[in-house]
């Protein structure tokens, strides 16, 4: 009896949980980049936001996550990041305005 399975659990932004099962683990690798790269998963016939994944590897009755993403962090993070970069910008905007008006 093979008990050996993968699966790939997301937490989805209307606080409902989603799991994807595989016997095999190449297939849950390649849902995980793609919820990854998309921060979403398509349930049915549509796309949902996820907040955070988890890859979960099993093997009788042991479990280990071997991944988790962080969907939600990453894109408040990059929000972040860009305003930051956006600010910074107009500060050296501002400067180089001010500097020319003194000249």
């Amino acid at each position: 009896m093979n008990t050996k399975c993968s699966l790939l659990v997301a937490w989805l932004n209307d606080g409902t949980l989603h799991c994807v099962p595989s016997a095999t683990m190449a297939p849950i690798d390649e849902l995980a980049g793609i919820v990854r790269k998309e921060r979403a998963i398509t349930v049915g016939k549509k796309q949902i936001p996820v907040v955070q994944a988890v890859v979960i590897s099993a093997n009788g009755g042991a479990a280990t996550m071997v991944k988790r993403i962080p969907c939600a962090a990453e894109a408040n993070r990059e929000k972040i990041i860009a305003e930051q970069a956006k600010a910074e910008a107009e500060a050296k905007a501002a400067k180089a305005k001010a500097e020319k008006d003194l000249k």
